[in-house]
């Protein structure tokens, strides 16, 4: 069985090419029933208890993956807030746009929601506190961001001095993930700065061979 792309967004169909082979065609993207005026999804969600799909497994083989760590910055009402996040990449050229995941229980989400903004901050081999503060592991951060040097770009997200790239966003979209939002920002500014980047790998921090 052959599986190849279909020519429109929702068609469904099969058929054979020249020597007999079955082709199955699929949609890259396709509907789903169960979310209704929702973005649209390739593959539906499934309750992992109603599944034999085995996330232990997941998450050990997605370890394997080695991710830059960030601070996603918002401001809000209530004064400023940030995150740690690893789930990040860039998007789009034209527009520039990034994106990152959030749980769907983070009290971070609801900020975001209601500020627009945001601000994503690649952290500096040596900030690995600054990630366990912003993580809950350590510390917290207070709203004003007390003992975290910052400043402000266009969208008055706080932006980290220490980070050695930052982006400065507005939401652009987010999106239904299953279990995580995935929240899509236009760049409104960036930056750079010399340093080496702190990463993260099987469940741990690591550094990079250069």
């Amino acid at each position: 069985m052959v599986f190849v792309p279909c020519g429109t967004m929702n068609e469904r169909c099969a058929g054979t090419v020249p020597g007999g082979t079955e082709v199955a065609r699929i949609a890259p993207w396709g509907p789903n029933p169960a979310r209704k005026g929702q973005p649209v999804s390739a593959i539906p969600f499934v309750d992992p208890e109603e599944s034999a799909f085995d996330t232990g497994l997941f998450r050990r083989v997605s370890g394997r993956f080695t991710a830059g760590i960030t601070v996603v910055t918002t401001c809000s009402a209530a004064g400023l807030r940030g995150i740690t996040a690893n789930s990040f990449t860039t998007v789009s050229l034209n527009p520039p746009l990034v994106l990152f995941c959030l749980t769907n229980t983070s009290s971070f989400t609801p900020l975001i929601e209601e500020s627009g903004v945001f601000a994503v901050n690649v952290l500096a081999v040596d900030d690995e506190f600054l990630s366990d503060r912003f993580a809950n592991r350590a510390p917290l951060v207070d709203v004003r961001f007390t003992g975290v040097p910052h400043h402000f770009e266009e969208s008055g997200a706080p932006v980290l001095d220490t980070a050695i790239a930052w982006f400065d966003c507005r939401v652009w979209a987010n999106y239904d993930g299953g279990d995580h939002r995935i929240v899509v920002g236009e760049v409104l500014s960036l930056g750079e700065a010399e340093g080496e980047p702190l990463v993260y790998y099987r469940s741990r921090y690591a550094r990079v061979a250069m």
